[in-house]
């Protein structure tokens, strides 16, 4: 039987901007009270956190940066994520970025990263990574570039007694050309993880590309083959995303899959309105937990249009249908609503959002009917923005190399 229940959440948000010579940050946060009024579950408070920041030791040759994502994803890899099974997830990543220079045309980039990562439920899975990857960049012409990556990592359990600890190695080749209206980068090699015991190969490929169709309008492209991880899936998903306090849809196991993805977007931004349409299809496959494998699709869509008072309405829904290969355990997810922006003095918004997701599910269906009252803050000059911008290419390899001097 399917459980029903009313909720109603007040939230508060904020984001902080900061842009000089020798630092960048782009700090958002948002917490959320949630109350069922019909007592299907205990009162909930959630966080959620997105931090970046880029520090300039020396100028065009030595960086510094930092991140930090904390959001919620499920305790239980097979469950559905409903809220008795949600579990804080952060994944703190810190280190330098190196550049030399070798005449005009060519470069050497060198990336250290050191990675912790931290679930509230499955603790177990807890485990920290240090990684690093060399670059070398051959600017051929004036709008396209050759380069060939080498990339390490190795992740260490705080409980290897019960889990095996495993290094990714991977190298490709990249060719990206920034045109005046499209910009792509291809990518080939080849990835191998090695847990001491087994080694899995897999190929590495992946194809990036935006496209500028009007002066308003562009189109984004995604496909991608390779290794990734529950740690990374939860840091990619939370960082594509420009909603706050959403459940990464992430199975927490301490085992690496090949993942193929799949992802396409419009987005057209006019005076007054803006649209974006957007859909994924992903599939992970385990090499020793077949029950795992699965296949997702989903399908976003919003639209926003502010009116002559600044107040802004936003209409989004949103559908996700995820199915496993080896056990019938499928779910199906639909969430539509509309929210109401009235602008304030300083930077201040106050958010009305009226939304209703149902979850269809051999496991824990449920529905909710949800209506939030939210109090944000973000600098006057960008208050209207809806979050923070995102860019294909920042997840191009899938791993915690964020190649961020390669752009």
């Amino acid at each position: 039987m399917k459980e029903s229940d009313t909720v109603a959440g007040v939230q508060l948000g904020a984001r902080l901007i900061e842009e000089s010579v020798r630092w960048n940050a782009d700090l958002d946060v948002a917490g959320v009270h949630r109350e069922y009024l019909e007592n299907t579950y205990p009162s909930s408070t959630l966080a959620w956190v997105l931090a970046r920041a880029s520090a300039t030791i020396l100028p065009r040759h030595v960086t510094w940066e930092l991140q930090d994502n904390y959001g919620q994803t499920a305790a239980d890899a097979f469950g559905a994520i409903e809220p008795n099974d949600r579990q804080n997830t952060n994944f703190f990543t810190t280190g330098p970025n190196l550049r030399f220079a070798f005449g005009r045309l060519e470069r050497l980039d060198i990336q250290g990263r050191y990675s912790d990562v931290r679930y509230s439920e499955t603790s177990d899975l807890n485990n920290h990574r240090v990684s690093g990857s060399a670059t070398v960049v051959h600017r051929w012409t004036a709008i396209r570039q050759v380069s060939l990556e080498g990339y390490t990592e190795h992740v260490t359990f705080d409980r290897d007694d019960l889990f095996r600890n495993y290094d990714l190695r991977s190298a490709f080749l990249a060719l990206r050309s920034d045109g005046r209206r499209t910009v792509t980068e291809l990518s080939l090699g080849a990835s191998e993880v090695d847990d001491g015991r087994t080694t899995r190969n897999s190929t590495l490929a992946s194809l990036a590309l935006t496209h500028r169709l009007t002066a308003v309008s562009s189109v984004e492209a995604y496909v991608r083959r390779g290794f990734s991880d529950s740690a990374d899936s939860f840091r990619i998903g939370q960082g594509g995303t420009e909603q706050v306090l959403i459940d990464q849809n992430v199975q927490v196991v301490a085992q690496p899959f090949v993942e193929t993805r799949l992802d396409l977007s419009f987005v057209a931004a006019l005076r007054r309105s803006s649209y974006r349409l957007s859909t994924s299809v992903i599939k992970e496959d385990y090499q020793d937990l077949a029950t795992l494998n699965r296949k997702r699709i989903q399908i976003d869509a919003r639209a926003n249009y502010v009116w002559a008072s600044l107040m802004r309405t936003d209409l989004f829904a949103t559908y996700s249908k995820g199915t496993y290969e080896l056990i019938a355990r499928d779910t199906r997810d639909v969430s539509f609503g509309l929210a109401v922006v009235q602008p304030l003095q300083g930077g201040l918004d106050v958010i009305l959002r009226l939304e209703r997701y149902d979850r269809s599910s051999d496991v824990n269906p449920f529905a909710e009917n949800r209506a939030v009252l939210a109090l944000t803050w973000s600098p006057p000059r960008r208050a209207m923005e809806e979050g923070p911008a995102r860019n294909v290419f920042d997840r191009i390899r899938g791993t915690n190399s964020q190649s961020i001097l390669n752009q």
